[in-house]
């Protein structure tokens, strides 16, 4: 299963308004720290460092963008960029124009249903269902 996005990106780039982000969020999390960096139509697009080698990686989740209270569930994938290599056996696009080997879906619930908020993830890897745990508590003060 490839993500959707190759066959909406066309249209995703005539409306995208790739801006700062209204909620200055920044997370602690089981895997080191995760900031929510910008919003790109419907997407959020949070980065994070990978706890192997701290290359850099992003998180991008469906319909989160813009939503600062009410918020439940998301979908989405993951990927780590700055690798030769990959344990996915075919590269992935992003919606920001990059590609990478090394990707998978997440699946995101906040715990509580406002700014600001932890949140509970699964994620697997390349095209496996979610299976693993991340969590992610707010940094005070960031």
């Amino acid at each position: 299963m490839r993500f959707a996005i190759s066959s909406f990106m066309a249209c995703l780039w005539l409306f995208v308004a790739g801006g700062p982000v209204a909620a200055d969020e920044v997370w602690d999390s089981d895997l080191g720290t995760v900031v929510y960096e910008k919003d790109l139509g419907d997407w959020a697009v949070w980065s994070f460092e990978d706890s192997a080698g701290g290359n850099p990686g992003r998180i991008f989740l469906e319909g989160l963008a813009g939503v600062f209270s009410g918020r439940g569930s998301y979908s989405g994938y993951w990927m780590i960029y700055d690798q030769a290599e990959g344990p996915c056996t075919e590269s992935q696009p992003d919606i920001e124009g990059g590609e990478s080997h090394n990707y998978g879906t997440i699946e995101l619930t906040f715990l509580d249903p406002d700014f600001p908020s932890r949140w509970r993830a699964q994620w697997g890897v390349c095209d496996e269902a979610p299976s693993q745990e991340w969590t992610g508590t707010p940094r005070v003060g960031n």
